[in-house]
């Protein structure tokens, strides 16, 4: 509405007029209607495109059903929907910058059950990679999944301000990596059930499964930092993947 009512106009002036709008959910609301929406003129200005003046016509003359035909052409099909609510849930993270604090006991949850699980299993983790059958006292492999935690969201906030100068959203950031880190909870609570019950499971004994499997939780995973980073940071999602990979890059290096 402001746009369709004032013309070009700022991101600050956006930003006063939305409120309480952090500058994170902004630049990612900004890049939800890309195509509504022309990014930015020489003068740094955003202002609507021809779709978004039509969207706009539409929405001040109240005609809902012919703006719902072309939402819904302009939406992908069902199946491509449902991966992308799986794999890059931005929606998930699009509400912890308005709430930050109220996502916090949940986040210290699933960092305390993750601390417990790697003990329980003897799976020492390193960030995004683990090391099974670790011979560390229980204690250390409890608080280095905090430390990775932790040092996750202090790598991301540096290349995110070193490749594209974003700053800010970190306590944000904290938040929703631990979220993003909860797919790499499901390897060590298989191992952990198969040994407490001695279950004896088929597969929990073929190391090239067990590879595997670890391997689209960690890409899963990729893909929830990816969500983190563009609601938090107010990267578009490509440019938050360019740092979620960067990410992954220095954790080899570690």
């Amino acid at each position: 509405m402001v746009l369709g009512e004032r013309g070009k106009t700022s991101f600050t002036v956006l930003r006063n007029e939305l409120g309480d709008v952090s500058v994170g959910a902004l630049y990612h609301h900004l890049d939800s209607l890309a195509g509504f929406i022309v990014m930015q003129d020489k003068a740094r200005r955003y202002y609507l495109s021809h779709d978004g003046r039509v969207a706009y016509k539409l929405l001040t003359s109240r005609e809902e059903d012919l703006m719902a035909r072309i939402v819904a052409r302009a939406r992908p099909p069902l199946m491509a929907r449902l991966v992308q609510r799986v794999l890059l849930p931005v929606g998930l993270f699009s509400r912890l910058p308005t709430s930050p604090l109220k996502s916090i006991p949940q986040a210290l949850l699933i960092v305390l059950f993750g601390a417990w699980i790697y003990g329980q299993a003897r799976t020492q983790p390193i960030i995004l990679f683990v090391i099974p059958n670790s011979v560390m006292p229980l204690p250390t492999i409890m608080g280095t999944f905090v430390l990775s935690w932790v040092a996750l969201c202090g790598i991301c906030s540096l290349l995110s301000f070193f490749l594209f100068r974003r700053r800010g959203g970190d306590i944000d950031l904290l938040v929703g990596l631990a979220f993003a880190l909860s797919p790499l909870l499901v390897f060590p609570a298989l191992v952990f059930v198969d040994e407490t019950f001695r279950l004896h499971v088929g597969f929990m004994r073929a190391p090239l499964v067990m590879d595997v499997l670890y391997l689209f939780l960690q890409a899963w995973s990729l893909c929830l930092i990816t969500s983190a980073l563009s609601v938090s940071k107010g990267l578009r999602v490509e440019k938050a993947g360019v740092v979620a990979l960067a990410a992954i890059y220095v954790n080899i290096a570690l």
